[in-house]
């Protein structure tokens, strides 16, 4: 989430140093999340699911698929209704709101 917020931000930079800075900084971030969060995926799957786990490995990378067909359109929907900044604050928001069920 702190990553797409520093994303949607960079757009108000106009240093270009500050800008490639921030964009470093939000890029390394979301690379240590998404790493964090595929290792524990697979580590709760594997021992929470011992007998099938093959199955729920593949459902988990079949909605990694899914998401990585779907995303780029729903960035896409959204950018066209409310600009740059929109698909990052909307889908950080999304995400705290879903957080509780998370």
């Amino acid at each position: 989430m702190i990553q797409l917020i520093i994303l949607g931000s960079i757009y108000f930079i106009d240093n270009l140093y500050l800008f490639i800075f921030f964009s470093y900084i939000a890029q390394t971030l979301g690379g240590i999340g998404a790493g964090l969060n595929s290792t524990c995926a697979m580590a709760i799957i594997t021992s929470c699911f011992p007998d099938d786990r093959e199955d729920n490995i593949a459902i988990l990378e079949a909605g990694v698929g899914i998401g990585m067909l779907l995303g780029p359109l729903l960035g896409a929907l959204l950018y066209t209704l409310g600009g740059y900044v929109f698909p990052f604050y909307f889908v950080a928001v999304l995400i705290l709101a879903l957080y509780p069920i998370l």
